[in-house]
């Protein structure tokens, strides 16, 4: 999924988001949120199972499938990117005349992984329930294998609201840039991998 907007980080932050409460789905509850993401992907009419209004959000890991018809819809601009190494035997012939041009040597992955848009199968993509009803209206076959609900909130939407203000009052570079700032940090720490954390106590 794709926006546009002149504060990207700031616009996304004013949404709703995870806070507490998240609880593993039964098999019931999964049953009806695969029912309702098909309805979704063969244009019927659905009860609003997911309201935008809703304190109640989900995340669900997933297997993605893409048709030949959505393929060819989406051919300019594959969705849903991935982390992979990129094999020898999945370039084309002109991608290695390509490599061997510009490096002079055979091909090599070095075990790097790449940010890869493609269509193939992804088995277990874990995504926003936002991001997967929009593929779902996309076309894209979504098959749920697990998922948790949670409390959501836009519990730091008046925060990113007052810095954009600020920002706007501004009559000067330094201080735009100090409060575009002030809000872009509290992004960083959100997508920050706790786990790579290092804790040192004294």
């Amino acid at each position: 999924m794709a926006f546009d907007a002149n504060n990207l980080y700031g616009a996304t932050m004013t949404q709703k988001m995870p806070l507490n409460n998240f609880i593993a789905l039964d098999p019931v509850e999964i049953k009806n949120h695969q029912d309702c993401f098909d309805k979704i992907r063969n244009k019927k009419d659905v009860e609003p199972l997911y309201p935008q209004e809703s304190s109640t959000g989900y995340i669900f890991c997933t297997q993605l499938r893409f048709s030949e018809e959505v393929q060819k819809k989406l051919l300019s601009y594959p969705l849903v990117p991935e982390q992979l190494i990129v094999e020898e035997n999945m370039l084309s012939e002109g991608q290695k005349k390509t490599w061997s041009k510009l490096f002079k040597q055979a091909y090599s992955s070095c075990n790097h992984k790449k940010m890869v848009n493609s269509f193939a199968t992804k088995k277990e993509y874990t995504s926003h329930f936002r991001m997967l009803i929009f593929l779902c209206q996309m076309g894209v076959e979504v098959k749920i294998l697990r998922g948790y609900s949670f409390h959501q909130t836009n519990f730091i939407s008046s925060y990113v609201k007052f810095c954009s203000n600020q920002r706007k009052e501004s009559s000067n570079a330094a201080d735009k840039d100090l409060w575009k700032l002030m809000a872009n940090i509290i992004y960083g720490k959100f997508i920050g991998k706790l786990l790579f954390f290092i804790y040192i106590y004294n």
